[in-house]
């Protein structure tokens, strides 16, 4: 089936595959939605979640995590863990000589060393074939004993980070395993798109028409995989469905200045960006630095947070020397930078901000949850599009040229229409949480 309807019932094991176990709290707020959904409606349930990095999911949602592909293939190590070296008494070598020195010689040479790296990778092929086929043999023994596959949330119908074998691939193949297994495949509310490679399109069609159930979080991700010829239905995504009540209704002391929250995105920094240029990366940090010392001029409070707790911190800290350079160091209680390492911590920081300025496109909806009235700073169209359906389309600016006249403007004019935005909100809020809610009753009652 393409949509809605036909739900099973008595859900004994379900299993949910995203991009999880990589620090991306948008992902996890995600998981956390599904997770959720499921309890409310299968008592009882065993649920797992498949994971690059089992141990962080275990102890962030309480579940049974499998891994995500054979470790030996993509090591995790968990950003913010420092690798455990130990500690050896320095040892002097001796000079190469002879066959040495020639071998250092010959590896010195650019083209021999990339043949010889080549080299070395297919001598390792047999090995990793065995390795991948014990791995798949053991998965699907996991899968023969869950009900269903879920494909929750996020954004991995896209090849534009990691390339055609990083999501696409994995995707096709937990799919096709589940299969295998007698295990039905729903994917529900997923992004999709950019999809620029033939072969990681082929990928996804076909883990898509293998499997029962589909929809997309928004049209733009259902056009994409339309022109795929698989059809779909569109609902919100999932992390709307979060309940966050509780935080919503902070109350914040009434002050003449605001408190304005700044989610950096890592725009073209290399260090993320996949051929991220220097030039373009200083560009962009100028302007929100820009920013952030014309709010500081108007009293204004900037708090600084990641959601992504890999590349965003090292964002952060960029941004905090540019605004140090320019004679704006750390102000007292009017600078500052929130400690966030999950969900719950990220939903906490947003509560008492009055604005947001974020790149990130669950910085920008679990803001929108809370009421709050973002100007989105958008490196795709997912971001437009999130931006225009919650009625802030006049509110989003593209990274590509951004400038600080421009974004100080924006955000002006934001806070002379906070009322009427958060009210707009609160609207958005209701009716995405229904969608969801009719769409998890039908998969999971």
């Amino acid at each position: 089936m393409d949509s809605g309807g036909g739900g099973r019932t008595g859900l004994r094991a379900v299993a949910i595959l995203s991009n999880y176990g990589n620090r991306n709290l948008g992902d996890e707020a995600t998981l956390a939605a599904i997770l959720q959904a499921i309890r409310d409606r299968c008592e009882g349930a065993r649920l797992y979640a498949i994971s690059f990095d089992p141990e962080d999911t275990e102890a962030r949602h309480g579940v049974v995590a499998l891994p995500a592909q054979r470790l030996i293939t993509r090591p995790v190590r968990p950003a913010g863990r420092a690798a455990e070296v130990p500690v050896r008494t320095p040892v002097r070598m001796p000079p190469p000589t002879g066959l040495g020195r020639l071998e250092a010689r010959l590896r010195a040479v650019p083209l021999l060393a990339r043949v010889g790296k080549a080299l070395r990778r297919l001598a390792a092929l047999p090995r990793d074939l065995v390795g991948e086929g014990r791995f798949v043999a053991r998965t699907i023994g996991a899968l023969r004993r869950i009900d269903c596959l879920v494909v929750g949330g996020g954004g991995q119908l896209s090849d534009d980070f990691g390339g055609t074998w990083a999501f696409p691939y994995l995707v096709l193949k937990w799919t096709v395993m589940a299969r295998v297994a007698g295990t039905r495949v729903l994917f529900v509310s997923v992004g999709a798109g950019p999809l620029d490679s033939g072969l990681a399109r082929f990928f996804v069609k076909t883990a898509l028409r293998l499997s029962a159930y589909r929809s997309f979080r928004d049209e733009g991700s259902r056009t994409v995989i339309a022109s795929l010829g698989v059809s779909g239905s569109v609902h919100a995504d999932p992390a709307w469905a979060l309940r966050v009540e509780k935080a919503r209704d902070v109350a914040r002391p009434s002050a003449a200045a605001l408190v304005v929250g700044l989610n950096p995105f890592p725009y073209q920094d290399a260090r993320y960006w996949p051929g991220g240029e220097r030039a373009r990366y200083e560009a962009y940090l100028d302007t929100l630095a820009g920013l952030g010392e014309a709010l500081l001029a108007r009293g204004h409070s900037v708090v600084l947070f990641p959601t992504q707790l890999r590349s965003d911190p090292r964002v952060i800290a960029d941004l905090k020397a540019r605004l140090a350079a320019r004679g704006r160091p750390n102000l007292p209680g009017r600078l500052l930078e929130r400690t966030v390492e999950t969900v719950d911590d990220l939903v906490a920081t947003l509560a008492p901000l009055d604005l947001v300025v974020s790149g990130r496109f669950h910085g920008i909806l679990l803001a929108f949850l809370l009421g709050k009235p973002v100007v989105g700073l958008s490196y795709q169209s997912k971001i437009d599009e999130l931006m225009r359906c919650a009625g802030q389309g006049a509110y989003v600016l593209s990274t590509t040229g951004l400038d600080t006249d421009t974004l100080i403007e924006r955000v002006v004019a934001l806070e002379g229409d906070r009322a009427r935005i958060s009210a707009r909100l609160e609207d958005e809020g209701r009716r995405c949480r229904l969608v969801l809610e009719k769409q998890f009753d039908a998969l999971f009652n």
